[in-house]
Formats: structure tokens, C-alpha cells, sequence
């Protein structure tokens, strides 16, 4: 129960107005063994990946703007912890308000979330360690981010929620039980030295800390829990940015080395981690590439694991236009805890974001993931020279056995509109990690900005 309702309002919290949708099917098709039977677009589907902004400016200095904005997201999660396995998946509606000017933005988000999975308890005899969960959190979300000085900023967010949670055994018993969370977190960032005054070299230091906590009732059989987890962090980043030989070409070495603490009902004692990087572009011949690595070199829970190691490769020989080629392949590997502590790591971003409240104390197991991508795309004249349009391809694998494919359409409008229009169309079959049926589906999206 507590890994259950921690890990699901650790999906809810506001992290996901910057998370990536889990799933951009507007439309599935069945499996053409199954008679090519077609389904129609779920609420969840429906929700993933939608969004809207409408930004306004209060004055003539432009520097004072109200924004009314919204974002549906789908994210997963599947882990194990305590013998208790857990699998499913939350869906999350955002709206939000907030005023910026050139110092400081101040808002508020309004969330509402639904969840649903399933669990098994993998240490249990009986026929009744299995069932189903369905959980729901609707929550409030002021948030700000203030510049201090002309290389300082300042950054807060905090929450309450409140909602439910029901379990319904094999059997068919049904518990239910009240569930609210609240969370609050603080940081700032401040620029040592600047790249465009320090002969291209950038050091910065940043700190940030937060602390969430969720509690649930006592319910007939369900006994009330409290899981709190907490964490300060503090920690170095720079670059330096090196021209080469010929003008456009720069090569931009990069580090960052941070110190944390963690604490409550997840993780305990102090850990440090080591990042770096290496990004090269041409201008010339559109060519660059990334090479990112990151990973927790020590803490002092034993069984917590993190890693990660990505290369990028890009050619877009007319990077200036959407006109021409374009191509790009991406490899990535990591190892990540299970269980609540992937769920944690998952949020361990710097930004508003990044808070979370898993329960996972005795968890040492990792899960190792490799995926390569590789996407290309040629843009041509269409429409007098008003339009661009790119037939374009990807696919995708995975160690997990996840396989995506995907053919697409995009018509843009070119920078000489006085709008920006884009519509796309894409063809999807996807292959998901313990599911070998495929599923088909349509994509049509639109977008406008005027």
C-alpha cells in the first residue's frame, strides 16, 4: 500500500507539466489478425500529449505577460519493492495562470489526476495476493521563479492534494481509503562567470531542496499510512566553449558534480554524483554530435544505483531551413533502480519539478535499458514557396523487445508567414515490452501560432 500510493502521487505531483507523454496514439487500430477490428480514442489517449498556451502582453514594454495554459500527460509506472509488484498507469490534467515580467514569475496550476494498476504480492501463498488499484488526486500548485540578480535566481513551488485510493481483491473485496499529499520545494542557481565575458567558459552553483508527504486513512482492513521523503542537494555545473579552426565549428566540453542528502521513508544518507558531456557542431556542413554521461558514484544506501550514458548524431546540411535532408540517430544505455527508487530518480531534474515520495527501503535490484532511434526527413518546396513539406520516417528499438515504427507528413508554413502553421500526419506500429501484438494507429496533429 505505502509503495502503491506514494510511487502513483509521485506521477501526480507537478513534475508533469514537463513530462513527455507516455503514449501519442491519436487513434489505434487492432491487431490485422484479429479481423482488423478498429477502437475508439480512449480518454487517456485523448489526454496524452494535448496541450494549450495563450500568452498576452499587459503593456508596450515587453516585459509584462499574463499566460493561460493547460497540458494532458500519460506516464507509467512498474516496479517492485518489498515483495509488492506494481504496474499501471496515471493520467494528468493541468490548467495554470501566471504573470512573468523581466524579474519574476508567479502562478497557479490546478491538477487532476487518475490512476491504474494492478499488484501482486510475489512473497504470498494464497490465491487472493493480486488485484487491482484505482486512485485519484486532485491538487493546487503555486509556483514562482524570481531573478535575485543579474546572475541569480531564485525558484519555489508547493502543493496540497487530496483524493482516493481503492484496492479490489481476486476475490472481488473492495477497500477504500482517503489519500492526500502536500509538498513544498526551494532552489536557486547562481552564474559564477559567464561564457559570452569569460572567453567562452561557464561555471554556475546550485542548491535546491524538497519534501513531499502522502498519507492515506484507516479502512476496514487497511491500515493508515504516513511516507514522507526529503532531499537537499547542492551542486557545481560549467562548459567551455572552444572555437576550432574553421569559423562554425565549436566544441563544448561540459561537467557538473553534485553533492545530496536524502532522507524520510526512501533512501537514507549522503550520495554524490558526476556528470559530463561533449557537444560538437559544424555550421558548415550541419553535422554535430552529443555524447552525455551521468551516474551516482556513491551513496549510502548500498543497493542505489544510477546510470546513464547517451550519443547523439545530427546532419542537417541546411540547418538555416527546413528545405533538404535531414537525419539523426540517437543510442542510449542506462541502469536504473526498480521499484520506488527508479520512481525517484525519475524526478530528480532541476526545475520546479522533480518531487516525489517513494517508498522503496528495501529495493537493490536495477533494470539496464539500451535504445537506439534513428529519424529522417526531406523538406520540399510546396505551395508557391509558402509551405514546406517533409515525408519523414522513424523507428525505434529497445532491450526490452519495444519496437516503434513511424511514417509521417508534415506541411509547415515557412519564416516569411506572419503565422507559424504546422500540420502532420503520422502511420505508428507499435510493439510495447511484454506485449507482442502490435498496435496500429493514426496520428493527426495541427498547431498555430500567431
Amino acid at each position: 500500500v505505502n509503495s502503491y500510493q506514494s510511487g502513483e502521487d509521485s506521477s501526480t505531483d507537478i513534475h508533469t507539466m514537463e513530462t513527455a507523454a507516455e503514449t501519442d496514439n491519436f487513434r489505434h487500430l487492432a491487431n490485422p489478425r484479429d479481423n482488423a477490428q478498429t477502437r475508439t480514442l480512449s480518454e487517456k489517449e485523448l489526454l496524452a500529449g494535448s496541450s494549450f498556451s495563450l500568452t498576452m502582453a499587459l503593456d508596450n514594454t515587453g516585459h509584462n505577460f499574463a499566460s493561460l495554459w493547460g497540458e494532458g500527460v500519460v506516464t507509467s509506472f512498474e516496479g517492485e519493492a518489498g515483495g509488492i509488484r506494481l504496474d499501471g498507469k496515471v493520467s494528468s490534467g493541468y490548467v495554470g495562470f501566471d504573470f512573468a515580467t523581466h524579474e519574476q514569475t508567479t502562478g497557479l496550476s490546478l491538477g487532476h489526476s487518475r490512476g491504474k494498476g494492478t499488484y501482486s504480492d510475489t512473497d504470498c501463498d494464497d490465491q487472493n495476493c493480486d488485484g487491482s488499484i484505482v486512485a485519484s488526486l486532485t491538487g493546487v500548485y503555486p509556483y514562482g521563479k524570481f531573478q535575485v540578480t543579474d546572475r541569480m535566481f531564485l525558484w519555489a513551488a508547493a502543493g496540497i492534494g487530496d483524493g482516493e485510493v481503492t484496492f479490489e481483491r481476486s476475490d472481488g473485496e473492495t477497500s477504500k481509503t482517503n489519500l492526500s499529499y502536500a509538498m513544498a520545494a526551494i532552489g536557486m542557481r547562481n552564474e559564477i562567470t559567464d561564457a559570452g565575458a569569460d572567453d567562452g567558459f561557464s561555471l554556475a552553483w546550485k542548491a535546491d531542496a524538497r519534501f513531499t508527504r502522502t498519507t492515506s486513512d484507516r479502512s476496514g482492513s487497511l491500515a493508515g499510512t504516513v511516507a514522507e521523503v526529503s532531499l537537499v542537494r547542492f551542486g557545481l555545473e560549467g562548459s567551455h566553449s572552444i572555437q576550432l579552426g574553421r569559423e562554425g565549428m565549436v566544441l563544448m566540453p561540459s561537467f557538473g558534480l553534485n553533492l545530496r542528502y536524502d532522507g524520510g521513508d526512501a533512501e537514507k544518507g549522503l550520495g554524490a554524483e558526476l556528470q559530463g558531456g561533449l557537444n560538437f557542431v559544424n555550421e558548415n556542413n550541419g553535422l554535430s554530435f552529443d555524447i552525455a554521461a551521468r551516474g551516482l558514484i556513491a551513496h549510502k544506501s548500498k543497493g542505489f544505483r544510477e546510470r546513464s550514458v547517451s550519443a547523439a548524431l545530427a546532419w542537417d546540411p541546411n540547418s538555416a531551413s527546413d528545405e533538404g535532408v535531414s537525419m539523426s540517430l540517437k543510442h542510449s544505455w542506462s541502469s536504473m533502480p526498480s521499484g520506488g527508487q527508479a520512481l525517484n530518480s525519475t524526478l530528480w531534474e532541476n526545475s520546479i519539478a522533480g518531487l516525489s515520495a517513494s517508498d522503496s527501503e528495501n529495493v537493490s535490484q536495477s533494470t539496464q535499458l539500451i535504445r537506439t532511434s534513428l529519424e529522417m526527413g526531406y523538406g520540399m518546396s510546396a505551395f508557391n514557396g509558402r509551405f514546406i513539406a517533409t515525408p519523414n520516417f522513424a523507428v525505434e528499438s529497445s532491450s526490452d523487445k519495444s519496437r516503434n515504427l513511424r511514417l509521417g507528413w508534415k506541411l509547415s508554413s515557412t519564416e516569411h508567414s506572419d503565422s507559424i502553421f504546422t500540420l502532420s500526419t503520422d502511420i505508428t506500429r507499435d510493439i510495447s515490452a511484454g506485449n507482442p501484438k502490435p498496435e496500429h494507429g493514426f496520428k493527426l496533429s495541427a498547431e498555430l501560432s500567431f
